[in-house]
């Protein structure tokens, strides 16, 4: 890690009932890009609420801010984010820092 806190990607999405798996593996692929090229992402979660399935959050720590900036305007990004949209009903992009974090 480059810096000592690093900050966060985060997508909180509604998905399309019945099209959670297709979004899952549109995401899983996307992802794994992302690690190949060494873009910085440090880590990748998806999350999916247990009670309401659709409810997907995408989130992970990355080396910096800028490196999160250069990876939104990659044209893979937005041509992900296109097709992830067209399985959505609602996304929330957000960009966050942490303030608190404990670890065992």
């Amino acid at each position: 890690m480059v810096n000592a806190i690093p900050h966060f990607s985060l997508g909180i999405w509604l998905i399309k009932p019945g099209k959670e798996n297709e979004f899952i593996k549109l995401f899983q692929n996307f992802a794994e890009q992302i690690f190949d090229r060494n873009l910085g992402a440090i880590e990748v979660y998806l999350l999916q609420d247990i009670q309401q399935p659709g409810r997907i959050i995408t989130s992970g720590p990355w080396e910096s801010l800028q490196k999160i900036d250069e990876w939104r305007k990659l044209p893979e990004f937005r041509e992900f984010f296109a097709k992830a949209k067209e399985l959505s009903l609602e996304v929330t992009p957000l960009t966050m820092k942490p303030i608190l974090h404990l670890k065992r």
